[in-house]
C-alpha cells in the first residue's frame, strides 16, 4: 500500500518521545522533580519560581505563557540546568533553538542561567540537536573541537559548561556502563 501524503506528516509528539530517550541515554532521571530531573511541558507549573518566570515567556509572539518540552533540573540545588524545545521537522532546528533560548532568557530573569537545547526530527536516526549557552553577550553553541555538539550533555558536562564562567568547549564523557 503506498504511503499517502497524510502518512508523511510528522508529529511533534514523536520528537517529545525522542527527547526522553536521549535524556535517558545520557543518564538523566526523567521522573518529575524532586525524585527526578525532568519537568515535561505543563509539569513545571507545580514549581512556583519556574511558573512565575515562564508565565511571561512565549515562543516568539509574546502572547502566551511559555511551554517548553522539557526543563532539566538540578534537584540538589533546585535550579534549572537546561530548557529543551522540540520540533517535528529537521528543517525547524533553528526555530527550536530560538524558542529554547527565549525560554532560557525568561528563566535567567531570576537567578538562573540554563542552557538552551533545540531538537528537531522524529526518529532516532533522523534528527538534529543544538545546545547553546549565554556567553554574557549572546547565545553561542556548545562545541567539541570547535564544532557545535549534536547531543544532550550528561549531568556532569551540563553543570560544567552551564556554569556562566564555564567553558563553551566540551569533551564528551563515556556513558555509564548500564547505558552501554
Amino acid at each position: 500500500m503506498p504511503v499517502s501524503a497524510t502518512a508523511k506528516r510528522r508529529s511533534e509528539r514523536r520528537t517529545e518521545h525522542l527527547v526522553m530517550e536521549l535524556l535517558t541515554a545520557q543518564g538523566w532521571d526523567t521522573r518529575k522533580p524532586p525524585k527526578g530531573n525532568i519537568y515535561q511541558q505543563h509539569e513545571y507549573k507545580d514549581d512556583q519560581d519556574l511558573f512565575e518566570l515562564l508565565s511571561k515567556a512565549s515562543k516568539s509572539t509574546g502572547k502566551h505563557a511559555g511551554l517548553p518540552e522539557a526543563i532539566v533540573v538540578d534537584t540538589e540545588h533546585h535550579q534549572p540546568l537546561a530548557v529543551v524545545e522540540a520540533k517535528a521537522s529537521r528543517s525547524d532546528l533553528a526555530k527550536a533553538v530560538a524558542e529554547a533560548c527565549s525560554y532560557a532568557d525568561a528563566l535567567a530573569q531570576g537567578t538562573f542561567r540554563p542552557l538552551a537545547i533545540g531538537i528537531a526530527g522524529t526518529e532516532s536516526d533522523d534528527f538534529d540537536i543544538e545546545t547553546h549557552k549565554w556567553n554574557g553577550a549572546k547565545w553561542v553553541p556548545i562545541t567539541y573541537e570547535g564544532r557545535p555538539i549534536n547531543w544532550i550533555p550528561n549531568e556532569a558536562d551540563l553543570k560544567r559548561v552551564g556554569n556562566p564562567t564555564g567553558p563553551v568547549e566540551i569533551r564528551p564523557t563515556i556513558p555509564p556502563a548500564e547505558v552501554l
